[in-house]
C-alpha cells in the first residue's frame, strides 16, 4: 500500500535533510553552492561514507550537478559497500527502477536486506513489499508480515499501514480487525492519507 505494497518498480528515493553540517551554505530551493559541492565531493573522495551518500543524492536529484543516475549509483554503492544502511536502501531502490544500473529485483532485494538487517526501518518495510509482491524473492505474505512488523515496531508509518492491512485481510497473519484498526490509525495519525481513507471506507 502506498510507498509499500504499491509497485516497487516506482523506486522512490526520498528527499531528506541534506548537508546538515553545511546548513548555512545551502541556498533556497536546494540550490547547492560551489562551497558545499566542493566540500561534499572532497569528503566523498576521501572515503567519508556520509558525503558519498550525499554526493549520490546530489547526482540523483541534480542538486548542484548535472543529474546522472549512473553517477548516483556509483556514489551510493561506495557508501553502501562501507555498510551505510541508508545508501544500501537507496541502492536497492535504484536496482528496482533500473536507474543508472541494469534493472534487477534480485539485487534490489540483496541491498534492501543488508539495510534491513541493520535495523533500518524503511528498508525493512521495502523488503516486506518485495516479499508481498514476489519481486526478487519467492512471494510470501508471512515473510512480508515479519519485515513489516520489524519496521512498525520502530514507528515507521507505511509499515504500520501495511501490517494493519495484512491483519485486516488475514494475509500472512491471523485476521484481527481490532489490531488492524490500531495499526492503520497509527499510520493515519502520522499523515498517511491512504490509511485515513482506508479507515473511512472499511468497517472494523
Amino acid at each position: 500500500q502506498g510507498e509499500a505494497a504499491a509497485d516497487p518498480t516506482e523506486s522512490p528515493c526520498h528527499r531528506r535533510q541534506l548537508f546538515a553540517g553545511f546548513r548555512s551554505d545551502v541556498g533556497p530551493n536546494y540550490e547547492i553552492t560551489n562551497k558545499v559541492k566542493d566540500k561534499v565531493r572532497a569528503l566523498a573522495e576521501s572515503g567519508d561514507v556520509f558525503a558519498q551518500d550525499d554526493l549520490g543524492h546530489m547526482y540523483y536529484l541534480g542538486l548542484g550537478v548535472e543529474r546522472s543516475y549512473e553517477k548516483a549509483a556509483e556514489w551510493y554503492r561506495k557508501a553502501a559497500e562501507q555498510g551505510y544502511a541508508e545508501a544500501q536502501d537507496r541502492l536497492g531502490d535504484i536496482y528496482s527502477g533500473g536507474e543508472g544500473v541494469e534493472q534487477s529485483y534480485e539485487k534490489a532485494v540483496e541491498w534492501h536486506r543488508k539495510a534491513a538487517e541493520q535495523g533500518y526501518a524503511k528498508a525493512q518495510n521495502q523488503l516486506g513489499v518485495m516479499y508481498a509482491v514476489g519481486k526478487g524473492v519467492e512471494q510470501s505474505y508471512e515473510k512480508a508480515v515479519e519485515w513489516y512488523r520489524k519496521a512498525a515496531e520502530q514507528g515507521y508509518d507505511w509499515a504500520e499501514y501495511n501490517l494493519g492491512f495484512n491483519y485486516y485481510n488475514g494475509t500472512g497473519v491471523s485476521q484481527n480487525k481490532a489490531k488492524a484498526r490500531e495499526l492503520i490509525q497509527k499510520a493515519a495519525d502520522q499523515g498517511i492519507e491512504d490509511a485515513a481513507k482506508f479507515l473511512k471506507e472499511h468497517s472494523f
